[in-house]
Formats: structure tokens, C-alpha cells, sequence
């Protein structure tokens, strides 16, 4: 069963954030889709929660955004790019960037 759906723009990154209920246990268990775009590509990336469970579908919904919230900025943060003139992008790199780790 499908509890409620959430969805929020955070930063250019959209997140939807939903829960599935466990029957036999009666436990809501979250998950995400965040999604973006950059140059021309668009992109997809999926979470599942399997530890994490919550007594209602607001709770696990309200979860997986945080998560989402969460994925976004450390993405951002690992993908923190340096252009040859020296400036900084927070954004995928095109090819003739180089990445600082």
C-alpha cells in the first residue's frame, strides 16, 4: 500500500518522497527519487530504505526528504569543480574541468 507522496525543489534537484507499508507489520518504510539535469542530460538516482521504519507515512515521507536534502548536498560537495581559470562551479564538470577532492 502507498501512503502519501511528497515532492519539493531543493536547490535545482527535485525530490519526491513516498513510503510503502508493510502489511504484515503495519510499518511504513521510505524512499526517494531525486532528479536532475545538467547540460543536456537529464538524470535519475533511487533510494531505498531498508532499515529504516516509521509508525506512519508522514513520518517515513518527511524522512526521505531530509535524505534527499541530504544526498543533494553531499553530491554537490563531492562535486565541487575547479575551472581552469580558477573559479569554482558547483555543478557536473564538462569535460575540461578538473574535480578537487
Amino acid at each position: 500500500m502507498l501512503g502519501i507522496m511528497a515532492s519539493a525543489l531543493y536547490k535545482t534537484y527535485l525530490i519526491v518522497s513516498a513510503a510503502d507499508c508493510d502489511r504484515d507489520t503495519q510499518e511504513w518504510k521510505p524512499w526517494i527519487s531525486v532528479c536532475w539535469r545538467d547540460d543536456s542530460r537529464q538524470h535519475l538516482h533511487r533510494i531505498r530504505f531498508a532499515q529504516e521504519k516509521f509508525k506512519n507515512a508522514q513520518e517515513a515521507t518527511t524522512f526521505g526528504m531530509k535524505a534527499g536534502e541530504m544526498w543533494i548536498d553531499e553530491r554537490l560537495r563531492s562535486l565541487r569543480v575547479v575551472q581552469p581559470s580558477g573559479g569554482v562551479w558547483n555543478r557536473t564538470p564538462p569535460a575540461t574541468f578538473v574535480a578537487v577532492r
